[in-house]
């Protein structure tokens, strides 16, 4: 095994990746902290409150 390259022509060998283009590189979205913890809150609220919701109404109870 010749460089990490072990069954390619030795002319890929030579050559180097070339670079990402930056256009594909997806941006970073920088949010503040209140407003990321505001919408983790409100997303766990409403998880528990679903999860509540399901666990109620899976429940076999005959009346």
């Amino acid at each position: 095994m010749l460089n990490g390259y072990s069954g390619l022509a030795p002319e890929y060998r030579k050559t180097e990746r070339p670079a990402f283009p930056l256009e594909l590189q997806t941006p970073t979205v920088s949010l503040d902290s209140g407003l990321r913890n505001q919408v983790l809150s409100v997303f766990h609220f409403f998880r528990e409150f679903y999860h509540i919701l399901y666990l109620h109404f899976s429940q076999n109870v005959s009346l």
